[in-house]
Parts: structure tokens; sequence; C-alpha cells
């Protein structure tokens, strides 16, 4: 997937968040923290690899210099400190942070600095659960289980697949959101 299909998913995943954290506090004030906060979660498997690019100069073509897009392209290799779709994607590690923010969430001790903390943590880690949870679909697969060895549900194939797969994240991020709002907090049972 790409960083904007994740980006496009996550936003359904922050109002599935809100109406999560609303549920649990009864803080809009927090549930729309959380919220902002799955959006660089959604990313986050990929940009905590700490990657950068060996760039090179790609020469331009005439027709490309005429149509005016003749400008420097790069093109290059990926390079990053940790590599790909390892301990980042691990998804063991992004199911205990969604778990152990949103069960401190649901005891409600602890200040309420800690407990702004938490709705944070909640929002980061539910985004970055729906990005393995993508990566998950790709042919290249995530670590799921054993961090060293990738597991692939092989049900998405390029890039046509995460227009619908947004759509979906948003209408039902949606519709739980709109009934906490309209039918109270849920009923959240640990």
């Amino acid at each position: 997937m790409t960083k904007t299909g994740h980006q496009r998913i996550s936003v359904g995943v922050a109002l599935a968040t809100a109406a999560v954290v609303v549920s649990t506090t009864s803080s809009w004030t927090w549930a729309v923290l959380a919220a902002f906060m799955v959006i660089p979660g959604g990313t986050a498997p990929d940009w905590m690899e700490i990657a950068k690019w060996e760039k090179k100069p790609r020469r331009t073509s005439f027709m490309e210099i005429l149509s005016g897009h003749g400008f420097v392209k790069y093109e290059g290799e990926r390079e990053s400190w940790i590599p790909h779709r390892t301990i980042t994607h691990y998804m063991a590690l992004w199911i205990g942070a969604v778990g152990w923010c949103g069960y401190q969430l649901y005891l409600g001790q602890g200040s309420s600095v800690e407990q702004v903390l938490y709705a944070l943590g909640l929002g980061f880690a539910a985004g970055g659960l729906s990005h393995v949870l993508c990566d998950w679909m790709t042919p290249m697969g995530v670590p799921v289980l054993d961090p060293t060895c990738r597991v692939s549900l092989h049900m998405v194939h390029g890039t046509m697949a995460e227009t619908p797969i947004a759509l979906l994240s948003f209408l039902l991020g949606g519709a739980l959101l709109c009934a906490t709002i309209y039918l109270g907090p849920l009923q959240l049972y640990f």
C-alpha cells in the first residue's frame, strides 16, 4: 500500500478511535486528540524504519522537456536503518499497544495527564495497527507471531484496492461515531 492509501484508511480508523475514547472517558477533547494521533500512527511503521533513499538523477527524454516535464527526476534504492517490514511491522507489538492503552483508558485510573497520554497512545497505536493490517493483505506480508517470518493474506495486489478499503474504513468508523453521538456511549465490556 502507498502512504496516501494508509492515510486515507487512517481517517476511518480515527473516527472509530474517537468513538471508543469518548465511550470510555466521556471526554470529546481526549477523543479528538486521539483521533488526530491516528494519522501519524497510520504511517508510523514505515517512517520508524528511518529510511533514506540513495538518489541518482535520471535523464529526462526530449519529449518530457518539450511537454514541460523535463525537470530532473530521481530514482534509486531505498535504504533504512531497520529493514522494511520487520520489527516495525510486527503485528503482536501493535496489538499489545492498542490493548494496553485501551485497557488503561477503560480502567480510568491515574491522573488526567496519564489518561490523556493513554488516549494519545491508543490513537497512535490504532493507526499503526491499521497500517500493519493493511500491509498484511499485500503479497509481501508482515510478521504476525514470529518477528522473523512474514505472513501474507494475498488479498491486495497493487493500489487498486486502496480506495474501496479506505471507503469501507470511513463508512465503518463513521457509523460507529454516529452511533456514539446519537445513541450514547458504546457499552464496552472486557
